[in-house]
């Protein structure tokens, strides 16, 4: 039998239910994986300037992978030492963690969007179809939250973890395989391209480097 890797003592986890998300103070260790993670969408960018969509895919599938195993441990659900195990389905540690605190709205709506994305070949259709309007719909719920700085540190919190999420869903395991290795007919430049909408998921990863320097910076 596989062994959970999320924290048994949960009860030292402070749980959002409003925004289905975790926050924690382990900032220290979380900070390592953050500035790898600020690494590699440094590189994107600069791969995606120059048009070199396939690599700046994969850089932005390890950026996302980094963010979020920053996240996990600076919320407390993985302690750091089982963080090396997580795979690059790395969402599916989320999964495991609302299906242990009993968040069914958070694990219906991972399996809503696995299943939207299914119905979807082309990357450009996924993020125009099924991506941008879900990221448009955490936007405006993170502009509509309270404003006082306790409740604000929380709906952060909230965004960083649910935009991740998202991402991670789109850019998930088999991302590495096609932006690195020639399949099904074709070249990984061929299946990213100049039409592909991948600045709308470079928007978003930006978006999220930001208000997790705001956080630490915050935190410190």
């Amino acid at each position: 039998m596989k062994k959970s890797m999320i924290n048994d003592n949960l009860k030292e986890v402070e749980i959002e239910k409003q925004f289905g998300i975790v926050y924690g103070f382990n900032i220290e260790e979380a900070v390592i994986w953050y500035n790898i993670a600020d690494e590699n969408l440094t590189t994107s960018k600069i791969l995606l300037d120059n048009h070199r969509y396939a690599h700046a895919v994969f850089f932005m599938q390890q950026s996302v992978e980094c963010f979020i195993k920053g996240i996990l441990i600076h919320s407390e659900i993985l302690p750091p030492d089982n963080v090396k195990f997580v795979s690059h389905d790395i969402e599916s540690v989320f999964c495991e963690f609302y299906k242990k605190v009993g968040d069914e709205y958070n694990i219906n709506t991972m399996q809503s969007i696995h299943s939207k994305l299914q119905g979807h070949t082309s990357i450009s259709d996924k993020i125009t179809m099924i991506i941008v309007p879900c990221a448009n719909n955490i936007i405006e719920q993170f502009k509509n939250a309270k404003t006082d700085l306790t409740y604000r540190v929380h709906t952060i919190h909230g965004y960083i973890t649910n935009m991740l999420i998202l991402l991670s869903i789109l850019l998930n395991r088999n991302t590495q395989q096609d932006t690195r290795y020639y399949a099904n007919g074709s070249y990984p430049c061929e299946k990213y391209t100049e039409s592909s909408q991948l600045d709308k998921v470079m928007e978003y990863l930006i978006s999220v480097n930001e208000w997790i320097k705001y956080l630490t910076n915050h935190n410190q």
